[in-house]
């Protein structure tokens, strides 16, 4: 499985985060590879090979929102895997769809049902891109297209991120909300509008995110170390957390390691 990512054109900074491509050579991918890791993001993929299928119905589809998540979810591949696909900014995604945003938490659903005219777009200008080496930019130039009329998410809401990334997720919201010069409740209202999360929800998904690089970079992993490193109380809070998150134990990680 070939997996790349690329920062947006510049045009698209306020509102994409990364460009991704994935293939598979051999048919069908193997095991666990759609398994989609909790990472409080909404994206945006088309299927340019065979269809993908959304559990629990296993619907196939060619163009599906994920929407921002805090647990494990799984993509079903029925063939080669060809995939493009953008991932959106906190916040950017509420703008783009037709339903309320806690509709979207945690769910896989096709494009079609929540963005129409985004989806028919898509399957047109990513279609006739042609080459795989061309579909990132047409996919670029669709959304570019829609973000056009879209205003980023306001300065409140992007400092309020910012601050949660830089502390990997190590902030109290109390904090965070005095620091912002607003009301706990108003900072909760904002996240659960523009991402359906509560912050605190979003800290821990961030500071699990942090664990996740964290393992990447290396084969052997000492637990107590790196709970202690990411903020966790212990090594137990963070198998627990971990467990929560993705449904299995930290020693089960599916993804590849580095050595």
């Amino acid at each position: 499985m070939g997996y790349g990512e690329s920062a947006p054109r510049d045009e698209l900074r306020p509102f994409v985060e990364a460009i991704w491509t994935m293939t598979s050579r051999a048919d069908p991918a193997t095991a666990g590879r759609g398994t989609i890791l909790p990472d409080g993001a909404a994206e945006i993929v088309v299927s340019c090979g065979d269809p993908i299928a959304i559990p629990p119905r296993r619907r196939l589809q060619r163009r599906v929102l994920l929407g921002p998540s805090d647990r494990v979810r799984r993509l079903i591949y029925s063939g080669a895997v060809d995939l493009v696909g953008v991932r959106l900014r906190p916040g950017v995604v509420r703008a783009m769809v037709n339903v309320p945003l806690a509709r979207l938490v945690n769910r896989i659903v096709p494009l079609g049902s929540v963005a129409p005219s985004l989806d028919a777009k898509l399957a047109e200008g990513v279609a006739s891109a042609g080459a795989s080496g061309k579909r990132p930019d047409a996919m670029q130039r669709v959304i570019e297209s829609f973000t056009r009329q879209t205003t980023p998410p306001d300065g409140f809401f992007t400092r309020a991120i910012d601050a949660i990334r830089a502390q990997q997720g190590r902030i109290r919201i109390d904090d965070l909300a005095s620091r912002l010069g607003v009301s706990r409740r108003h900072l909760e209202r904002e996240f659960l509008a523009n991402i359906g999360l509560s912050p605190k929800r979003w800290c821990r998904v961030m500071r699990f995110q942090c664990a996740v690089e964290s393992m990447s970079e290396r084969r052997d992993c000492d637990w107590a170390d790196l709970a202690q490193r990411i903020g966790y109380a212990d090594q137990a809070h963070f198998c627990r957390e971990f467990r929560q998150f993705t449904d299995v134990p930290p020693t089960s990680a599916w993804w590849p390691r580095g050595g």
